[in-house]
């Protein structure tokens, strides 16, 4: 698609399109998902991508954990024996 399409289904001016692809303007937040609407594209889908990439969780063992922090003076016992 090109800048004076783009900048037709915004309603924008066609500089301002190609400021913001230039890096001259940068794009805001709700500019951001108003382009990447109008291109038919998720403009959550670029985080959603680099989160899974990045993100890494904790290890959470109970074990490593005072029981105090559980409000209980020992161990709790075994919910399912199986």
């Amino acid at each position: 698609m090109s800048q004076d399409d783009l900048a037709k289904r915004l309603g924008w001016h066609r500089s301002r399109i190609a400021k913001i692809e230039s890096g001259e303007r940068r794009a805001g937040v709700a500019e951001f998902i108003t382009i990447a609407r109008a291109l038919s594209l998720d403009p959550e889908q670029p985080f959603i991508n680099q989160a899974a990439l990045t993100m890494t969780l904790p290890k959470f063992r109970p074990s490593s954990l005072p029981m105090k922090a559980f409000g209980a003076a020992s161990r709790p016992s075994t919910i399912c024996s199986r």
